[in-house]
């Protein structure tokens, strides 16, 4: 099966969704971006510098998309997205984009020009999503398209023999 090109973690508080990145992130093969959402990445300016910071660290993009990161509301929708695909397409080897604490964007804005992104992202890029509620995202059209990988709470929980097994290599055998 093909590599599904959107990956998304949604689970309560404690549920390991940010354990599951990072060891996705030390095993990755490819280089990872990651940036981790807070409450004041709910302006598009912020949001996107940040993300394009996050890629940057990875390699280095047109330092002319920042002027574009200042445009405002949907202005920056036409101007800074479209520009950041493009660095993604310039890139010869595809990367793996982490999104972590998602739930934390609202702003309409900043979710459109996420979902642009993701709707281009070049051939074997990947972006994990990871939230404890779902994202205003179109999870169903990535769904429909089969280029959505969901995870779920029960997909994160042990079941009785992953706990035993857990229990044992920690040396408390369960009886």
């Amino acid at each position: 099966e093909p590599r599904r090109s959107t990956v998304s973690i949604i689970a309560p508080a404690g549920y390991g969704k940010t354990m599951l990145l990072a060891q996705w992130a030390t095993v990755e093969r490819r280089d990872v971006a990651w940036l981790t959402v807070d409450d004041f990445d709910n302006v598009p300016s912020v949001f996107l510098t940040y993300l394009a910071a996050a890629l940057d660290r990875v390699e280095p993009i047109d330092g002319a998309i920042t002027s574009a990161l200042s445009a405002h509301g949907s202005r920056i929708l036409s101007a800074a997205v479209p520009r950041l695909a493009s660095e993604l397409h310039r890139w010869r080897r595809p990367r793996l984009l982490v999104l972590d604490d998602l739930h934390r964007l609202t702003d309409r804005t900043c979710l459109d020009a996420l979902e642009a992104l993701i709707t281009h992202l070049p051939t074997g890029f990947q972006v994990a999503l990871a939230a404890r509620t779902r994202p205003e995202l179109p999870l169903g059209r990535f769904r429909a398209d089969r280029s959505l990988l969901e995870i779920d709470r029960d997909g994160l929980a042990m079941d009785a023999d992953e706990t035993r097994a857990l229990a044992r290599a920690m040396g408390q055998p369960m009886g």
